[in-house]
């Protein structure tokens, strides 16, 4: 039981649990001990989005609201490591960089996909993504903040997913999705003759519905939207439909039918951004009462 709602949760490598929570608190769970209480490991000011312990078990690294990555030891959390500084917005989102696991890759709400030394917190490189998102895509986003009563205008969506996959020796496949989008965008992260990181942006995949959730699996690209799985297999350098897959997967769409109307529905977005208040109008009806 967590003192606050969940807001990311992740498997590290050893198969125990660590759960980031809204109040900016990490806790570790341990799998050989289901039913026992969590322990708590660390802590944010503000709400933690996302979580990850490196492959080597040596470092913890946690996301928050106020646009910082920090990089601490596990399991001694309390040394930190150093940070990540550079995004504009929050950050949604951190892997290691499949093909070399000393880099950090990390995108949110600010349009860039940034790759880390983050053992130095050390930025690398910096793509940036704001153009391949349609400005009818970005108007729709907004109003729907305005209809909600966010104080908060954007010029590029924020980024629900980010998943990557080992390609080849010395490339990753790197695939993103958004809120409010159909659109996902596909990038693969190389190293070149002298070792410099290179970004090739590959294609935008358009699928029928926003994804509930995405799996990149070697060179399969699996979603869940709201009407069930759909899987995509990387070919020439594109995602094409994989007929064969989505044959078999066929009852797993059944099962989701009948799972999907007893899940609840909850946009994690709106989280991300203030709300705003307006009270005057109250104040005003109990001053001239009180007069």
């Amino acid at each position: 039981t967590l003192v606050r709602a969940a807001s990311k949760m992740r498997f590290s490598p050893n198969n125990d649990i660590v759960v980031a929570d809204k109040a900016g608190d990490a806790y570790l769970f341990s799998t050989s001990s289901p039913m026992g209480n969590g322990t708590l490991i660390l802590g944010h000011l503000s709400m933690l989005l996302d979580v990850l312990v490196t492959q080597d078990m040596k470092y913890i690294l946690t996301t928050d609201r106020d646009e910082k990555i920090r990089v601490s030891m596990f399991p001694n959390c309390y040394n930190i490591l150093s940070y990540c500084l550079g995004h504009a917005k929050f950050v949604t989102n951190i892997s290691e960089l499949p093909h070399d696991k000393s880099i950090l890759i990390s995108c949110g709400g600010d349009g860039n996909l940034k790759l880390w030394d983050y053992k130095h917190g050390t930025e690398l490189m910096s793509v940036n993504f704001c153009d391949k998102i349609s400005k009818c895509t970005i108007d729709k986003f907004n109003q729907h903040l305005r209809d909600n009563y966010y104080d908060e205008c954007v010029d590029v969506l924020p980024v629900k997913h980010m998943r990557v996959s080992h390609f080849h020796e010395m490339e990753s496949l790197v695939v993103i999705s958004f809120y409010n989008s159909e659109i996902l965008l596909i990038y693969s992260i190389t190293n070149d003759q002298k070792s410099q990181l290179v970004a090739n942006y590959l294609e935008s995949l358009s699928v029928e519905l926003e994804p509930v959730d995405c799996c990149l699996h070697k060179k399969n690209l699996w979603l869940l939207t709201d009407v069930g799985f759909r899987v995509y297999k990387f070919q020439d350098n594109k995602f094409v439909v994989h007929d064969t897959l989505n044959c078999a997967v066929k009852h797993l769409n059944k099962s989701w039918e009948t799972l999907k109307d007893i899940t609840v529905k909850q946009n994690f977005f709106p989280i991300l951004y203030k709300r705003k208040y307006d009270n005057v109008q109250e104040y005003l009806e109990r001053k001239k009462i009180r007069l």
